[in-house]
């Protein structure tokens, strides 16, 4: 599991490099301007007015700062090395932070729905797993749309009588049929890059909170469709 977060990540380094070089070149600038404003200040005597316009500077760049560390956290999160933890969490603000992760670097066309239900109860889960899983079924989405005109992804949470619900849907051509046998068995992928654990990895994770991990191939106009459903009490503990 573990090794797969890391392959994802390694397929996505060079956009996390590109998204951090952002806020970091920004700092950079902010701070250079704030030395421009002391020095102006100093000459002219306007302590005071320099003072106010500095520190609004260094807002900015405070917040330029909190986005990189942001970053370097999700990834962090997702690569050390560490035992299952499961505990009660806010299902909506993981599924939400894994999609910032997986949109680094993407084509801002591709356009991202995100649906989720409001006043989920919590979910006993571990979050990093459960991240680890929005990623890869992200970014097989992604995969299925890269030639496709007004390209979406919808993400959705929502209830039924006794599961939590997590769907992720393209509008990409659907799974051939000749596929669904092997999708969920490791090293076998259709993608142009990749190890093919992806699929495997999702069902091993969501069957190890006792839940099921469903596809809908689509096709005839319909994109896929994979719905995790996760028991709102009680997992299986094989992770």
């Amino acid at each position: 599991i573990r090794l797969a977060r890391v392959s994802a990540l390694d397929e996505m380094g060079s956009a996390l490099a590109h998204e951090l070089i952002q806020p970091l070149t920004a700092i950079m600038l902010y701070l250079q301007a704030v030395g421009r404003e002391f020095a102006r200040a100093k000459e002219a005597q306007h302590s005071q007015e320099a003072d106010e316009r500095a520190n609004a500077i260094l807002d900015k760049a405070r917040r330029e700062a909190q986005r990189a560390s942001a970053i370097v956290q999700r990834v962090r999160h997702l690569v050390e090395k560490r035992g299952p933890e499961r505990k009660p969490v806010d299902f909506n603000a993981i599924v939400d932070d894994a999609l910032d992760l997986v949109l680094i670097g993407q084509d801002r066309s591709r356009n991202v729905v995100r649906d989720f239900a409001a006043d989920l109860p919590q979910v006993e889960v571990d979050p990093v797993q459960i991240q680890q899983v929005v990623v890869n079924l992200v970014r097989n989405a992604f995969e299925a749309i890269r030639q496709q005109d007004n390209a979406k992804v919808i993400v959705t949470t929502s209830l039924d009588d006794r599961h939590l619900l997590l769907s992720i849907e393209d509008n990409g051509p659907g799974i051939p049929h000749d596929r669904l046998a092997d999708l969920f068995q490791a090293f076998k992928t259709g993608k142009r890059s990749g190890m093919g654990l992806g699929l495997a990895i999702s069902r091993t994770i969501i069957q190890s909170h006792g839940g099921e991990l469903l596809v809908d191939p689509g096709g005839d106009g319909r994109g896929a469709r994979f719905v995790a459903r996760l028991p709102l009490s009680g997992f299986d503990d094989r992770i």
